[in-house]
């Protein structure tokens, strides 16, 4: 009994000792903008590998962005995921994260070709909760 009782309480700190981890914006937002950064790289030079069109579209809400072809359909993820599909709040570690704004140029996607990007600068904006971080997009 006192050992089911220790480890019940082992659990239930585990637990508030981990969501106290990931609502800190050091973790959670730069981590969401890390993937963020990270995909976009990878997309950039798939499409150039590929010879390919490849477009990141961001979704209205602000609850994530998804890869399609130049059809619009998905396309698989790095390895071991099946699409580009990223949605913050179907995903624990990201909740509440936002991407807030997009300077784009208007437009609500990055298009990728084999030559570069449109729009080749831009920033897109990512908050969670009162903290914000900003990927800067700029032409190589």
């Amino acid at each position: 009994m006192h050992l089911i009782l220790v480890l019940s309480t082992i659990s239930i700190l585990s637990c508030a000792a981990i969501l106290r981890w990931f609502d800190r914006a050091e973790i959670t937002l730069d981590s969401a903008v890390s993937l963020l950064a990270e995909d976009l790289r990878h997309v950039q030079g798939r499409a150039a590998f590929e010879n390919a069109e490849l477009q990141v579209v961001f979704f209205e809400d602000g609850g994530g962005y998804e890869v399609l072809n130049v059809s619009g359909q998905s396309i698989p993820g790095p390895i071991g995921t099946p699409s580009y599909l990223r949605r913050y709040d179907a995903d624990a570690v990201f909740a509440g994260v936002k991407i807030e704004a997009l300077d784009l140029g208007g437009v609500r996607r990055i298009r990728y070709t084999p030559s570069g990007s449109v729009p080749q600068k831009g920033t897109i904006h990512v908050t969670f909760g009162s903290e914000q971080r900003s990927l800067e997009l700029a032409e190589r």
